[in-house]
């Protein structure tokens, strides 16, 4: 062979070598791999660490087997499982695992929280017996009162279901500056929520209130977090004042505070409303929430 020959033949780039036939068909074969090719076992425990709202709107949609698999309790147990619950002490009482999955968050632990059953599972703390508070109807014609706001928004900032509330009445004309109060008590344990779980996960606790602004009327919300003895861990208080009176729909507002960061032991949840001297002040849609999930 000349020298030209044998210098183009080392100057010409090497191709790697081809890989044998059977290393190829199973490069082919890892690329092919998908979901469906899991073990049964296996994709269960993927769709366990699925947000629940994908699981149902997303997940199931897929095809008969997701939809078959994504419904057996397998998966929403492994679920509760995830989130520390022990189960020996559950198994007997849960026949449905995705509905008290659900069941541990968006759950409103307060009770009667517009006054449709008139003022049952709330303690009234009045300061004098000449004041109360008393349950009232909104009128379902109301949006035709604000027709500017209606225009462009076209939406009541209270939510659809909502047409009934609370009011504080007062039946003398004169007398001290003073307050009265609505409480109720939650106890933790009786909506299914161990000491344990308030103790060692420490799950947020999301609070609400709509309140209806009045001119010159004072309304304060105030929410404890207790221990077994009562003792405050932790509490939310906020007053709101209204000095002058804007006639709109947006007069009804909404508060919210979340506890988290909390000490360790608590048992008990107080929600308070208290309303100034013959404040006008209307509230409702309460709602006190324990986001497990």
């Amino acid at each position: 062979m000349s020298p030209l020959v044998t210098a183009a033949c080392c100057c010409r780039p090497r191709c790697p070598p081809s890989p044998p036939p059977s290393s190829r068909a199973s490069s082919l074969q890892r690329k092919e791999l998908t979901l469906q090719d899991l073990p049964e076992d296996l994709f269960l425990d993927v769709l366990s660490r699925v947000p629940k709202l994908d699981l149902i709107h997303n997940c199931r949609l897929v095809c008969k087997r997701w939809r078959y698999l994504v419904d057996l309790p397998v998966v929403w147990k492994r679920k509760c499982e995830q989130l520390g619950f022990r189960l020996e002490q559950l198994e007997g009482s849960l026949p449905d695992w995705r509905a008290f999955f659900f069941s541990l968050s968006a759950r409103n632990l307060l009770r009667n929280v517009c006054g449709r059953a008139g003022l049952r599972y709330w303690e009234l703390r009045s300061a004098d017996w000449m004041a109360d508070w008393m349950p009232e109807d909104m009128p379902r014609g109301f949006k035709r009162h604000f027709p500017k706001i209606f225009r462009t928004k076209r939406k009541s900032p209270l939510p659809d279901t909502v047409w009934t509330c609370f009011v504080p009445t007062w039946h003398q004309n004169g007398g001290l500056r003073f307050f009265v109060k609505k409480a109720q008590r939650v106890t933790l344990k009786d909506k299914g929520i161990p000491n344990w779980v308030m103790d060692e996960m420490k799950p947020q606790i999301t609070v609400k209130d709509w309140y209806f602004n009045v001119d010159n009327s004072h309304y304060q919300l105030t929410v404890k977090l207790l221990s077994a003895d009562c003792q405050v861990l932790q509490d939310y208080c906020k007053m709101f004042e209204v000095r002058e009176r804007v006639p709109t729909v947006e007069e009804w507002r909404e508060v919210s505070y979340i506890f988290d960061n909390y000490p360790s032991g608590v048992r008990y949840i107080d929600f308070e409303h208290r309303v100034g001297w013959r404040s006008a002040v209307k509230v409702t849609n309460s709602s006190i929430a324990v986001d497990l999930v």
